[in-house]
């Protein structure tokens, strides 16, 4: 029961936890159901896709072969800007970048059932983002940055990068964040680890408070829509706390949903077995052409 919600004094504190492995409610009842849309539940996790779609969908915008996009934003109404804690699993895997398909790529990519688009056009690179605070101000950001775990405020106007917070692909990573206004500083844990505390200049605030939109944009999304910076990979076990939890409390959470970590699916990311078609292709194709090329030099005998 303690996995189920958060454990001992934080479990008042608790303003949403949203589990993600089967369905997007909340399990503390203070928060709606997460939106969720092409985002399904796999392996008991909830899996995003990588690809990026606008907060507002113009018309027409996935004529011509764009693969839909996901959206997947936690509404928590209870959150407070002046104090928080934030945690979440995440397995990161690599991001899809391509471009939208012309003419007779179309048919190319329908004729080959999505493997003209998966080969030819989609590149994967690094993972662009990992979790925003905001669809509109976005007053908070986790990302990779340039060399491992990277948090911005306030729309990317302030940016702080961990040293050698490395967020690996295709594993389980846990985060935790306390954000204290008055202390105006930020304590952050990556996978038990507890990194450089964050020290915000003396006149810091969210710039979302005092506007018409402070009180809607109290959510929680994997996607950037200020830069279409997106998360692809898995989550689970999203919490908000309603106050800045200690750097104690925060490892002694971490600790006390071990199971809860163990209990997460062995995921594989699809670029080894990609990896291995591509060989198993390549090696089809030598062997064709060496049988011809053998039987023509027979021939010519």
């Amino acid at each position: 029961m303690a996995a189920a919600t958060s454990s001992g004094a934080n479990t008042n504190d608790l303003v949403a936890f949203f589990p993600l492995r089967s369905d997007a409610r909340d399990m503390a009842n203070k928060s709606p159901p997460m939106e969720l849309t092409n985002a399904p539940f796999v392996n008991g996790v909830l899996y995003l896709n990588g690809v990026y779609e606008p907060f507002n969908i113009g018309a027409g915008y996935y004529s011509a072969g764009a693969p839909r996009g996901y959206r997947a934003i936690a509404s928590v109404p209870g959150l407070n800007y002046q104090s928080f804690t934030i945690s979440l699993d995440f397995f990161p895997l690599k991001t899809k970048h391509g471009r939208i398909l012309r003419g007779f790529e179309t048919k190319l990519n329908d004729w080959t059932r999505g493997y003209y688009r998966r080969w030819l056009v989609e590149r994967r690179g690094p993972p662009d983002n990992f979790l925003t605070g905001g669809t509109w101000y976005r007053w908070l950001g986790f990302n990779p940055g340039t060399n491992g775990l990277e948090i911005t405020l306030n729309n990317q106007k302030f940016r702080h990068q961990f040293k050698g917070a490395v967020v690996r692909l295709g594993e389980w990573h846990n985060l935790i964040c306390s954000f204290d206004q008055q202390r105006k500083q930020i304590i952050t844990i990556l996978d038990g680890h507890t990194l450089e505390t964050v020290n915000l200049p003396q006149d810091f605030r969210f710039e979302v408070v005092g506007t018409d939109r402070e009180a809607g944009d109290k959510e929680l999304t994997f996607v950037n829509f200020s830069n279409g910076k997106v998360f692809n990979g898995y989550a689970a076990h999203l919490r908000v706390f309603s106050r800045a939890l200690a750097a104690s409390e925060m490892t002694d959470l971490y600790s006390e949903l071990a199971l809860e970590r163990k209990s997460l699916p062995i995921l594989v990311g699809t670029e080894p077995r990609l990896l291995w078609l591509v060989l198993l292709v390549l090696a089809a194709l030598v062997t064709v052409f060496w049988r011809r090329f053998r039987n023509a030099k027979a021939q010519a005998k």
